[in-house]
Parts: structure tokens; sequence; C-alpha cells
């Protein structure tokens, strides 16, 4: 299954709007964008709107999201919002770390990865807002802000997984040199573009000390060049930033227990390679010509969606091809086809 999210548009209201003026612009917005279908648009209107603007947008294909909620589902804080009041009116995203709330209620990383957390747990969306004050944009600390900020979301996201822990977090490639060889951490997340060294020399430089280490690239770069060069320079996978946060977390996980774990967009771009090279897995003679069709299709980047078009054939029986390609194959996912073409 392909777990790339779509891109998000979403509409921050703030508190400028009266509950009718709320319902004036979802109607207005209900109308003009029914035909918007490659992103996903969500409106995240005042609290003491969501119950009438939830019954506006029934139906269309904008979502509902709110401004804020509190990290504890029971006994939230006076004027705070929990994640069971917020399902109630089929809220689906949650705005968290807006700049507003840093600056003036003094919100942490820490404790947005902790209301992060509460969100997924209560199974709805977080869109965690990075940015930079205006005084830290003048005295032009835009980029160490925002990397700070994303840092801190990772690092937060990780400490609330009950089965890792973040043991440094480091802003530069030659930073990270100074303090690994002594952490010998299990897994490094690693990003390409770097102040000094970028994240593909620091990755070759890291292998050289810390062989052992499995570094897992992060990054929004989904150029060819930069996925090879990762990977030639020692990366055990390759995942976009755009990734889910659960998708990630498995990411980890799956790395260190040897695998290569890779966004599904990199996993068909890296199988393409190797077949126009013309090395093949001794497995895929194995393949029914059906299978071969459909692993060709999937190689190109086609969706399970297009695949069924393009062969006349229904969804459920292209998974069902599907399941049978990797159970040939002997693998589960196509992070695991990647690595097997990588291990020859």
């Amino acid at each position: 299954m392909n777990k790339e999210r779509k891109l998000i548009i979403a509409g921050n209201w703030k508190m400028n709007k009266t509950v009718a003026e709320s319902l004036d612009l979802a109607r207005s917005l209900k109308i003009d964008l029914a035909s918007v279908k490659e992103v996903d648009i969500v409106v995240c209107p005042p609290f003491t709107s969501l119950s009438e603007v939830s019954k506006a947008i029934l139906d269309s294909n904008i979502r509902l999201g709110a401004q804020n909620m509190s990290e504890h589902n029971a006994g939230a804080y006076t004027g705070e919002i929990a994640a069971g009041m917020l399902k109630e009116f089929s809220v689906r995203y949650v705005i968290l770390g807006h700049s507003e709330r840093r600056q003036y209620q003094k919100e942490s990383d820490a404790l947005i990865a902790l209301r992060a957390a509460a969100v997924h747990a209560a199974s709805l969306k977080p869109i965690v807002c990075v940015g930079e004050t205006l005084a830290e944009r003048e005295a032009g600390q835009m980029e160490k802000v925002l990397e700070t900020q994303v840092r801190g979301s990772l690092a937060g996201q990780i400490a609330n997984s009950p089965q890792l822990e973040c043991v440094g977090r480091y802003g530069s490639g030659e930073e990270a040199l100074r303090h690994l060889p002594d952490v010998r951490p299990d897994v490094v997340l690693m990003d390409i573009n770097l102040p000094g060294i970028d994240g593909i020399e620091c990755v070759r430089r890291l292998k050289e000390c810390l062989p052992r280490t499995n570094v897992l690239m992060l990054t929004v770069y989904e150029e060819s060049d930069k996925i090879f060069d990762s990977l030639k320079a020692g990366a055990s996978g390759y995942l976009l930033k755009r990734a889910p946060e659960q998708e990630l977390m498995e990411a980890i996980e799956q790395v260190h227990a040897g695998g290569s774990p890779m966004t599904g967009l990199i996993a068909r771009k890296v199988v393409h390679f190797f077949k126009q090279l013309g090395q093949a897995l001794p497995e895929l003679e194995k393949l029914s010509p059906r299978e071969r069709e459909i692993l060709d299709l999937l190689s190109e980047g086609a969706s399970y969606k297009e695949i069924a078009s393009t062969l006349s054939l229904s969804i459920h029986t292209i998974r069902m091809h599907i399941r049978g390609i990797y159970r040939k194959l002997h693998v589960h996912s196509r992070g695991e086809v990647v690595a097997k073409y990588l291990r020859r």
C-alpha cells in the first residue's frame, strides 16, 4: 500500500469569525473548492464554530481541523480542549505549535511533541507548525530556528515511542561526527541539506568510524542522484520528510533489524534503476506473466488503482497478485524488495 500522503492546505481562522461568519465562509469554500482533488483541504475555525461548521461541510471534500488540543485526554486544564471533545465534532486534524502559541504561551518543542503524540493516540492527524518570530527573522536566525524546531519535533516523536530512545540531536554534520563516535547509536536519522558538509558526505565519514550504525536518510530530495549517492555512501534506507509519523517509527525499527526501508516513490525509483541495468533477482523467474506485468507497472510508479485500470482487473485482484509476488520473492514490503536488489 502506498503510504505517501497528499499535500494539505489548511486554513486557520484564529478567533476572527463569529459562528455566523464562520458558516458563511465554510459554505462559500464548499462551493468554490468542490472540484479540488489533488490536495486535502482543511478548515480550522474557532472552537465555538466547530459544531456548526462540521454540519456545513458534511458530504464535501473539505475536512475539519481544530486550532489546538491538550496533551491530556482527561482532565485538560481550564480553557483547553481534549481529543474526545474534538471528535464529537468530527474533527480530523489538529494544528499544533502555532507561532503565536510558541511566542506568547511559551509552548516548547517538548510540549508540542507530547500533544502530537496525544493527537496520534486519538487517531487524529497533527499539523505541526514551525516558524520564526519577526525578531528572529530580522536577526537572520530563521534557518537556525526552523532546524531546531524540526529536530525537536522529531526527537519528541521518537521519545514518545515506547521502543525507541533519542540519544542526541545535532545541527550539522561536523557536530554529529564529533559526538556520535562516543554515543554509538544503533540508528541515525540524516538529512541531506546540512550546513557545512552535506548529509551524504557525513554518512560516508560516519560509516568509516561506526560501520555497525545504520543510517536512515530523512529528506525532501527525490532526485535519483541524491538517492543513489546516499545509498552508495552507506545509508540503509531513504524516506521523504512527508512520510507519516507511524511509517517513520516503523522504518527506524526496520532498519535496526537489518532492513532497507524506503518511501514508496523512492523504492520504485530504485527498482526501476536496477531493472534498467538488467539485474534481476533469481526469484523473478518464478513470477507468472501477469505478475511480471504488475511488477513492471509498479516499478514505473503506477498505483494499484492505475494498474487495475490498465489491466482491466479489480483492485482486489491486483492486491491478490501483489501478495503472490511478495510471497514468491519472500518479502513483505517494497522496501524489502529493494533490499534484495541492493544485497546482490
